[in-house]
């Protein structure tokens, strides 16, 4: 593979903590190389490292041993602020919670990302970016909803639109179908399959759930902290 191809790389990832007088290896000495327009999936128990490696692999964590460089560029070797600003612009995150403004609107959540990255003002180039990807994840009617007034899978929807408008290098999604019925969690796969074949997308999913196997291009099975790859 060459470095054209990779959109994200680690070497001897290893992640300690200590519990009282004992050392958890939460991973350990983890190497995975991630090609750019692709989905890989790492799928394990719970407590096997999963959420773990993807905020280590994120940036949002430092690791304790090795290195992982995005886009070419080596997240250990940045200031605490430019490594700030480079995920800010560059990883987007659907995290199990959501994490969705109350006080907005869908319409409004989804915009967010673009005045934190400092557009001044919402284009008309814009507005159409955000109804083009309303309109893929099939919630063109609740663009003015608010958080409370939409499903549990339809949250999640609009949490991944708010990822993916800034056009990251990468989106990390953590557990997708955990909390949805089986009808939503088709809605949500037929959906990133979608994305992930008209904008070219790049998504690293950690999933308890073996069906998130059936949409990746590769897929790995972390346990006790280490990696193997599947297929």
């Amino acid at each position: 593979m060459t470095s054209r191809d990779s959109v994200l790389s680690c070497k001897s990832i290893s992640k300690y903590y200590t519990k009282g007088k004992d050392v958890v290896k939460a991973l350990n000495n983890i190497n995975l190389e991630i090609t750019r327009g692709e989905i890989s999936s790492v799928v394990g128990p719970s407590g096997s490292g999963k959420s773990t490696l993807l905020y280590v692999l994120s940036g949002l964590t430092p690791p304790s041993e090795g290195s992982i460089f995005i886009n070419e560029l080596s997240l250990s070797k940045m200031q605490q602020s430019q490594r700030a600003a480079f995920i800010r612009d560059n990883i987007g995150f659907v995290f199990q919670d959501w994490q969705l403004l109350a006080s907005l609107n869908a319409y409004e959540n989804v915009l967010l990302p673009l005045m934190l990255k400092g557009a001044r003002s919402i284009t008309s180039e814009m507005k159409e970016e955000v109804l083009k990807y309303f309109e893929m994840f099939q919630l063109l009617d609740r663009t003015h909803h608010y958080p409370s007034e939409l499903s549990g899978g339809e949250q999640q929807r609009i949490a991944i639109i708010r990822a993916l408008i800034k056009k990251p290098s990468i989106v990390f999604f953590d557990e997708p179908t955990g909390s949805l019925d089986a009808a939503a969690a088709d809605i949500l796969t037929s959906s990133i399959h979608k994305a992930i074949h008209q904008e070219k997308c790049t998504f690293i999913i950690v999933s308890h759930d073996s069906k998130m196997l059936s949409i990746s291009n590769h897929s790995y099975r972390i346990e006790y902290g280490k990696l193997k790859q599947l297929f």
